[in-house]
């Protein structure tokens, strides 16, 4: 009986020294600790379980619309198309590049039989081209290009993130103005188009609205003098009665460009003397 207990002691000593290292306890030590070890881990794993529950709950997101479904479908497809569009090309491009070498960089003697062969010829026709070497120059034409790509993905970064933050400005300047709606007005982008990018967004539409008040306010005087010149010519507003149709409403009469005035100026007067403007 007391070997077997020998035996059991020696048989724990040797579990602790694989997994732990040289480490000999008596049995009761080695109980405690796995209990103990058992009921922190059991804790740290509950823990990480609440964790997990906590913060992957994922958020509630507005489902899309079949409408909005069948418009992203729509655009996924025709970028597909366009892909592979432009992949055909590509191909039907690189095709008649090798042909026309008979498969052979004639600047390496090397066989085209890739893209990458095809691209390496280009650039060495290129260095070429402007009296380098396509050989020795090679390397550093190709450093240099992608360092001027790199400054181009930059340089979009930056674009993308003053878009962005002039689009925020927009809104917080503008909270009732669509912009969307606001760029698809012809009028609005023929004035905006050379100020894009040099001035905020808000600032432009600001002047575009300042434009068109001082543009109404003088039409709005010309109109009043045309009407004053027409009151003071004997005869001039005599004015049957006439249907309503055959005035123009405020509206058009706001809208309504100097040659346009002159053009229809007797049913201008009579619809402004309509209207008592």
């Amino acid at each position: 009986m007391e070997n077997i207990n020998n035996q059991s002691e020696e048989t724990t000593e040797i579990n602790i020294e694989t997994e732990e290292g040289v480490v000999k306890t008596n049995e009761s030590a080695v109980d405690n600790g796995a209990s103990e070890n058992s009921d922190t881990s059991k804790t740290a794993n509950e823990e990480n379980v609440n964790d997990v529950e906590f913060t992957d709950t994922p958020k509630d997101e507005t489902p899309k619309t079949k409408e909005e479904i069948k418009q992203d479908n729509s655009e996924n497809a025709r970028r597909r198309r366009e892909a592979e569009h432009q992949a055909e090309l590509r191909k039907t491009r690189y095709e008649a590049i090798k042909e026309a070498v008979d498969g052979v960089n004639p600047y390496t003697q090397e066989k085209i039989e890739t893209d990458v062969d095809v691209e390496q010829y280009l650039e060495m026709k290129e260095i070429a081209k402007n009296g380098g070497d396509p050989l020795k120059d090679y390397s550093k034409f190709v450093k240099d290009k992608r360092n001027e790509e790199l400054a181009k993905e930059q340089e979009n970064v930056k674009s993308e993130e003053y878009v962005q933050n002039d689009y925020k400005d927009f809104v917080s300047k503008h909270p009732d103005v669509d912009i969307e709606k606001l760029v698809d007005q012809p009028e609005f982008r023929k004035f905006a188009e050379p100020l894009i990018g040099k001035l905020p967004m808000a600032q432009i539409y600001e002047s575009y609205n300042n434009l068109l008040s001082v543009t109404e306010k003088k039409n709005k005087e010309a109109i009043a003098r045309q009407v004053a010149n027409a009151k003071a010519t004997p005869g001039s507003l005599t004015t049957p009665s006439v249907s309503e149709n055959e005035f123009y409403t405020v509206e058009e009469l706001k809208n309504m460009s100097q040659e346009e005035v002159h053009k229809n100026y007797d049913k201008v007067v009579k619809s402004m003397a309509h209207h008592k403007i």
